[in-house]
Formats: C-alpha cells, structure tokens, sequence
C-alpha cells in the first residue's frame, strides 16, 4: 500500500479537521426521549430520574406531578399521579427510589412528604409534615434507598439527612447548618453505594461520604468550573462498582468519582443537542451499564453508555513520541442495518494528523514505508482520506463510518456476516517527522 508522499501531506494540511476525540472516555450518547408538555412522554422539568432491576425507568415529572415509567429505551409503560395533597396526588415530586422489593418510594417538595407505591402506581403508604421533628420535613429533596430497604431522605431546609424503615419508621438523623464535617449547605440529593455508603450532594458545594448511620467519612469538591469542582450540584448516583456520578447543574454536565472523590470523568455542556444539558437535575446509574440523565429545562432523558464493538488485535502497538502506543476504538452497533459505528484513535501525539484504513483482511507489515509502526491489515486496503483528522490538544480524533460507502479502492457496502478490520495512520515527529500506527480492531458484522 502507498503511504502519503510529503507533497500530499503538505496539501491535505491546509483543510485539516479538528479533532472530537474524548482523552478521558466519557460514556457515549445512545438516545433521548421527551418534549416539553404533558402528554404521555412529555415532560414538564423532569427531576428524579431511577432504574429498577428489570431495567425500567422511572421519571419524577416534577412540573406535571407524577411519575412516569418507561422501558430502558424510552417506551411508555404507564403514568401515576395528579397535583393534589391526597393519596397518589403530588405537589413537585422531586426525589426517587426503588426499594429491594421493587416498590417505588416518591419525595415530594410542595407536600413535605414520601409517598411509597408499587412499581405499577398503585399508592401503598405515606409518612411525613412540614415541621421540624423527627420524620417531619422542610423542602424534602433527593431520596435514596439502601439494600436494606432504608429509606434516605435529603431534608434540604433543615440541613439535615434523615433515615427510615421502608415503611417509614424514623431510625435516625444527621447534619446542622454549616460548612464543616457533616454539616450541611442546602443538601440536594443523596445515594446509597453497595456497601451501604451515603453520599450527599451539598450545595456548598461539594459531595460528602457518611457510613450508613451518618459518621462522617470523607468529602470532596469547591465551587468553580475544573474537575472535581462544582456549581450547584443536584443529583447523585452509584454504580455496582462503586463509582458516583454527580449532576453538576449549573455547570451543565455529569462528573465521575470513585467513592473516594477521585476524578474519573465528565460530560456534557450547555445545548440542546446529543450529550448537551439544559440544567441536569437527576442522574442514575443503571444495572445494564447505562447512565440516564434527567435533563430538566431540555425536557427530556438522556440515555449514554459503552457502546464499545469489535475486538482489538495486532496490539500493543510501537509507541509513538508520546511514549506510549496508539489505540483504535469502535463504537456504535454491529447492524449493518443500524449504520452506526465510529472509529476512535486514541493515545495520539498532539496537533497532529491522520486517518482511518479499512481491510476485509488482517495482515502484519513492520515500518512499511518508514514508518514508525506497523501495518496490521492486508489485501485491499481502503483508506478514509476523505476525512482527514488532526488530533488537537487531546492527541485523538473519530470518524463516523458510512457502511454503504467505505472508501477507494474497496468502494462497497459492508454486508451482514463480514468481518472487517481497522487501523489509524498518523503523522509524528519522533524526533524528525515520521509517522505511525494504532494497533487494529475486527468486527464481524451482523
């Protein structure tokens, strides 16, 4: 295969395509649903958002007062609820949980109270009054729930978390007005990690970690707009690994930690767009590797995840000026139908630029043309010149691959039961200029 001669290098340079790529591998974007309304669907600044074991979502419709529930991909299963004090009626239900036994429990900012239902709507009991006792709340905001069935409940306007039995009984309570350890600032809302951990989201702002009685353990975040900091943090979630996800919503975006504040990740900015938030109020962790977003003032639910296809080969490959090796990733579907997969380059020398190859056919062709790496395809071997990248700051670009129009000299449509194969070509000084490869990734075709 012919490799770029430098007079073609020097063409292509001046219509370079920044790079997209994500140094830190933020989940993808899979789908939305919801509008701004009240129909079926629709939504009126949707809050608290959860997932049961089945995979169900559930989605506090705060400005319609009710709950609606859906299927992981955004089907309408059914809807509860009417504004009103009585039972089964909600007055800005923010907070929500599932319990271990799959009942849903509510908590409702206008009423001062938790209402526990089953996972179809069906009202089962309620506890709580505005005051300042045990068990009585003043703004009741996020609510989580344990393995245990207890019940956790941010009591925003008394500084304060309190805990119950799933049918409400008062265990305990935590928290006063103020800044230090254990202390509270507006608490928004709360999770419950596997090993019975709460964290609280404090409008100070930063996050803190109490055992399951309300010892104090350790925290995290200040305001600002860096990693690990915050603007008004609202939501918060666990993953079974033991990650918290925090729904920075002033900042319009979701930051990982692992359960000991370290940063792992963010996303999102402010938009309308795939991935973009208008004031994220409630985020969750699903069993199913999916994280969904209550995106209140865009009205809808976002819906990300690893969408990571193929399997890597031909790796690892030589390291580049960097010092490590290039990676490709694929994401997206293996339908051919579905004509959904981007190609990822990562662990790329900065300010660089490249492009994705193509072959039906793995081969192994060390430094060809003077290359640095090594060539990981063979047979007829296509190349995405058309989308030329340049790794920015970041060191990675994507692509999104058209499967019913992959590039000269192959010049066909991928069939269902292929196997294809994919590298990316960069450019590198190393320390004169040179060029390199990732390692490959092969995916069959369905």
């Amino acid at each position: 295969m012919d490799f770029p001669t430098r007079s073609w290098i020097l063409a292509i340079s001046f219509a370079l395509l920044p790079g997209n790529g994500r140094a830190d591998q933020p989940p993808d974007f899979i789908l939305e649903w919801g509008s701004n309304g009240a129909g079926d669907g629709q939504f009126s600044g949707p809050h608290g958002i959860e997932v049961d074991a089945d995979g169900n979502v559930y989605v506090a419709d705060t400005g319609n007062n009710r709950v609606q529930k859906f299927t992981s991909d955004g089907v309408f299963l059914t809807k509860w609820g009417s504004s009103g004090p009585g039972p089964g009626q909600f007055d800005h239900p923010h907070g929500i949980g599932i319990g271990p036994m799959g009942n849903v429990y509510v908590a409702e900012t206008g009423n001062n109270r938790v209402q526990k239902f089953t996972s179809d709507g069906v009202f089962l009991t309620t506890w709580g009054s505005f005051g300042d006792g045990d068990g009585q709340f003043r703004h009741t905001h996020g609510l989580a729930i344990d393995g245990k069935g207890s019940v956790f409940v941010a009591d925003r306007d008394q500084n304060r978390i309190q805990k119950f039995t799933s049918d409400g009984t008062f265990v305990t309570a935590w928290g006063v007005p103020g800044a230090g350890d254990g202390e509270f600032t507006s608490p928004n809302g709360v999770a419950v990690d596997v090993e019975g951990n709460v964290f609280v989201a404090d409008s100070s702002p930063r996050i803190q970690k109490f055992t399951n009685d309300g010892a104090f353990i350790t925290s995290w975040g200040s305001a600002g707009v860096g990693d690990g900091q915050f603007d008004f943090p609202r939501g918060l979630s666990t993953d079974e690994m033991g990650n918290v996800y925090v729904a920075d919503r002033n900042n319009q975006r979701v930051q990982k930690f692992t359960g000991a504040g370290a940063f792992r990740t963010k996303w999102g900015t402010f938009g309308s767009e795939e991935g973009q938030f208008n004031f994220p109020y409630g985020v969750r962790a699903g069993g199913n590797g999916c994280i969904y977003v209550a995106d209140s003032s865009n009205h809808r639910v976002q819906k990300f995840g690893d969408t990571t296809i193929g399997n890597n080969y031909c790796g690892p490959a030589n390291p580049n000026s960097t010092g490590i090796p290039a990676m490709i990733r694929a994401s997206g579907s293996e339908v051919v139908d579905c004509n959904q997969l981007s190609l990822t380059a990562e662990q790329l020398p900065p300010n660089q630029f490249g492009f994705c190859l193509a072959s039906q056919t793995q081969g192994f062709v060390p430094n060809p043309g003077g290359s640095q790496g090594n060539l990981c395809l063979g047979g007829t071997i296509g190349r995405f010149a058309a989308q030329v990248q340049n790794t920015g700051a970041s060191g990675s670009f994507s692509i999104q691959v058209d499967l019913t129009d992959m590039p000269p000299p192959v010049q066909q449509s991928v069939q269902p039961g292929e196997t294809w194969n994919f590298q990316a070509w960069f450019r590198d000084m190393n320390p004169g200029s040179t060029s390199n490869f990732t390692d490959g990734v092969s995916i069959v075709f369905l």
